[in-house]
């Protein structure tokens, strides 16, 4: 039977993988259970814990990279002008959608940290905004 860690949502990753390789390590092979961003896992060895961890931040990756952001959101990230990050959107620069109905642009987080990187911009702007 694993042994069970709980922790709060709000818990930094890095100190709750290091708990998990810990227990699992101290586990007498019954490993260890946890959830880490209600995701429940169970881990048998450091390798697996680290395993479940990658796994859980690939799927966060993709999550953020699929949300999509509004044009004022592109600006304030990018720190420019709303009507600036309109244009890059209507040049053809900046990749996105126009919501149906409407003249909204709508852009994907992952579009915008390629333009980002193809202009120079520090990539902390994107990653320090709370979506």
């Amino acid at each position: 039977m694993p042994i069970r860690i709980d922790t709060p949502p709000d818990f930094p990753l890095e100190d709750m993988v290091h708990l998990a390789i810990a227990t699992a390590a101290n586990a007498d092979d019954g490993g260890c259970e946890f959830t880490y961003g209600n995701v429940p896992m169970v881990a048998y060895s450091q390798d697996s814990v680290e395993t479940l961890v990658a796994e859980w931040e690939r799927k966060d990756r993709l999550r953020r990279d699929m949300s999509v952001l509004t044009n004022g959101q592109v600006a304030k990230i990018c720190r420019v002008a709303s009507r600036t990050a309109a244009r890059w959107f209507d040049k053809g620069l900046l990749r996105g959608f126009r919501v149906p109905g409407s003249k909204d642009r709508r852009v994907l987080v992952s579009a915008l940290a390629d333009f980002m990187q193809q202009h120079g911009m520090p990539l902390a702007w994107l990653e320090t905004y709370e979506l």
